[in-house]
């Protein structure tokens, strides 16, 4: 039953990054053939590639001739969206109805920690990722149980029991982009100089002193708590 379970959510977050990131292929696609993109460049002939077998058939089947306009990528793109409201949501429902309640996500402390930095360089906002997250309905719930648990100790438990490695697009797994790598050079270079500071910016997550921020929602005027605590009184 576990299996099963967590196979049909695993589908069903698949389908649905499939589909959203073919959406934004099909974006690109339809925003180059406005203008007269260099038929050998690599990211032209990589976006035909991989749209044209779709886009065609669709293309054959319409009177774009007595238009002037391709309309066979708004076509796509809205079929591609029925499915992601579709299918995606029956997928997860059947989930539901085998017993899936819990998604289980494997990003350990060193992604915590990273993320951290990237949204504070870079993003502007003082957040990390959620250990445990519910959804809207309450229906399902998202855990992160590594997030106790480094990279290097990760890495070595999988070496030890010969556990497969299996990469994702998620952007805190095999990243490559610039930002998160000189995160974690940065990270490696402040272990070594200083052993220990990335447990004790892990600790600092669930240690926050909201007085001590600038986020008026955390620490709102004195007024204003003064009108709230009148009003609930």
């Amino acid at each position: 039953m576990f299996l099963i379970t967590n196979f049909f959510v695993a589908l069903a977050n698949l389908v649905n990054l499939v589909i959203v990131a073919y959406i934004w292929i099909i974006i690109a696609r339809a925003i180059i053939s406005w203008v007269s993109p260099d038929p050998y460049n690599p990211i032209v002939r990589f976006l035909y590639r991989v749209t044209e077998p779709v886009l065609r058939p669709v293309r054959e089947r319409l009177p774009t001739s007595q238009v002037g306009l391709d309309f066979s990528p708004m076509i796509v793109i809205l079929v591609l969206y029925f499915l992601k409201e579709f299918l995606v949501p029956v997928l997860y429902r059947i989930a539901t109805e085998v017993g899936a309640t819990k998604i289980a996500l494997g990003h350990h402390a060193d992604d915590f920690i990273e993320t951290l930095l990237l949204n504070l360089f870079f993003a502007g906002s003082l957040k990390a990722m959620p250990a445990k997250l519910v959804s809207d309905d309450g229906a399902h719930v998202v855990i992160r149980p590594l997030v106790y648990v480094g990279e290097v100790e990760a890495r070595a438990y999988t070496k030890e029991c010969g556990l497969p490695i299996i990469g994702c697009c998620c952007p805190a797994c095999g990243d490559l982009g610039l930002q998160r790598q000189r995160a974690k050079r940065l990270l490696m270079e402040l272990e070594r100089e200083h052993p220990g500071v990335k447990q004790s910016m892990l600790k600092a997550l669930s240690n926050v002193v909201p007085k001590h921020l600038l986020d008026a929602r955390l620490n709102p005027p004195g007024e204003l708590r003064a009108r709230v605590a009148t009003a609930v009184s």
